[in-house]
């Protein structure tokens, strides 16, 4: 809601080993961090407004995670993406650094 990214993170073990991704005023970004090093992977305009509120769809599932952001009414997929190596372990959560503010509606679990 307020910030210059939203940003979470999925495959989290510790603070070197993890998956990064953000949505800034344009782009969504998927970065691998291993080692304690950060790796570019995908770096996609999202072609949302984020002076408003956006919506953003996480649908994690054992073998890979789409992400979705919601353009008038229609949910429109931004990035597909297969697990390197099978399913993530790991932990998910969002990162709201300084004086950041995001606003959760809807979260479900299911299996």
């Amino acid at each position: 809601m307020k910030g210059k990214r939203t940003e979470w993170v999925l495959g989290f073990r510790d603070p070197n080993h993890y998956w990064l991704f953000q949505l800034d005023n344009k782009n969504f970004i998927r970065t691998m961090v291993a080692g304690g090093s950060r790796s570019d992977q995908v770096k996609k305009p999202h072609g949302l407004d984020r002076k408003g509120d956006i919506g953003i769809n996480i649908d994690i599932t054992p073998s890979g995670v789409v992400h979705s952001v919601l353009r008038g009414r229609e949910w429109v997929a931004i990035d597909k993406w297969d697990f390197p190596e099978g399913a993530v372990r790991g932990k998910f959560g969002f990162s709201v650094p300084g004086n950041d503010e995001i606003a959760l509606k809807a979260f479900s679990l299911t299996y």
